[in-house]
């Protein structure tokens, strides 16, 4: 099958991303996006997103492969969105040898618990969103165990419970978290109100009683120095972070997830 020849440095951002969302892109492409990689050391992040549109990207498993055995052996890449693509278990498995990666985006790519678990080796991961995935308290176990180094976890709806929360609050570094969409209930609002080092917290819709939405906005939320801010930024390149005097909490502005950024108060029920 014939591939289309797009000029890639079209779709790249100062900041080092080579953005194709909405570029139709499939497995056939992959081959040469790899290459133009390779060849411009500037490429630090590849955003192949998909969603419901006409344009959408359409990869599966096959085109994980490709990824991986291609990017392989280059240390400046270092982040990667596939979220809304039919990736699955297997093609989490291929991605996980590119052991570079700090920033990893497979919202909604129909894995579970053993896709979860093939992460386990992506030791300088910085940044996961799993969100809408339904890997249960299995996979919540092999994150907490394996992942202990994130700072930055997305798990929206994706079925978690007070017990899932309770595992969550046990990570050590993470200073963002979207638990949105779940059922953590007022059980899990106490497990979530534990985490002191917080900066970010979007646990909307959650099925809180007015006790529990009470017990998430009483949370103190702390606020990045200078040196984490400079590490974070070192690990995510794409991305850039502030701190708003005003509210003395974090705003953080991305590229490719839609938060609510300066929320002064949570629409929680």
């Amino acid at each position: 099958m014939s591939t289309r020849h797009l000029d890639f440095k079209l779709f790249l951002t100062p900041e080092g991303q080579l953005n194709l969302f909405r570029k139709e892109i499939t497995d056939n492409e992959l081959p040469q996006i790899c290459a133009f990689i390779n060849k411009n050391p500037q490429v630090k992040s590849l955003n192949l997103n998909g969603d419901s549109s006409l344009t959408s990207n359409h990869l599966t498993e096959d085109g994980c492969k490709i990824l991986a055995k291609n990017l392989l052996q280059n240390k400046n890449f270092v982040a990667l969105h596939l979220n809304n693509n039919e990736v699955g278990n297997r093609g989490i498995e291929y991605l996980a040898q590119l052991k570079q990666l700090t920033l990893l985006d497979i919202a909604a790519t129909g894995i579970d618990e053993h896709g979860v678990f093939h992460l386990r080796n992506l030791k300088k991961l910085v940044s996961l969103d799993v969100s809408d995935n339904l890997f249960g308290s299995i996979g919540i176990q092999a994150m907490v165990g394996n992942l202990r180094q994130l700072r930055i976890l997305y798990v929206k709806n994706c079925d978690l419970t007070a017990e899932d929360a309770k595992a969550i609050s046990t990570m050590p570094h993470l200073i963002i978290l979207v638990i949105s969409d779940n059922k953590l209930g007022d059980a899990g609002a106490h497990y979530i109100a534990t985490m002191k080092k917080l900066c970010f917290l979007d646990a909307r819709r959650n099925g809180f009683s007015n006790a529990g939405k009470d017990i998430i906005d009483n949370m103190q939320f702390s606020s990045l120095d200078a040196s984490e801010t400079a590490k974070l930024e070192e690990a995510l390149p794409e991305e850039t972070f502030a701190k708003t005097a005003s509210l003395g909490k974090l705003v953080l502005e991305k590229i490719s997830h839609q938060v609510e950024r300066k929320q002064k108060s949570r629409e929680l029920k």
